[in-house]
């Protein structure tokens, strides 16, 4: 059985790819109005993506203490 930290980790994981890939699809679709709108999105994809791998280092802190 999942605790409840688990079970919000695996959502929270969701909910971000699935943001990325909504990003990335907007990316893809080629429908930016300019480099600026590209940097945007890249910066916004490299953003979320690092919140990805805050929760793989908390999880590494968290292993520690135990």
């Amino acid at each position: 059985m999942q605790t409840l930290n688990t079970q919000f980790e695996h959502e929270l994981k969701k909910l971000i790819d699935a943001e990325v890939k909504r990003l990335r699809d907007v990316l893809g679709a080629g429908k930016l109005k300019d480099i600026a709108d590209y940097r945007d999105y890249c910066g916004q994809i490299a953003g979320v993506e690092r919140v990805l791998a805050y929760c793989d280092e908390v999880n590494t802190l968290l292993a520690k203490r135990t």
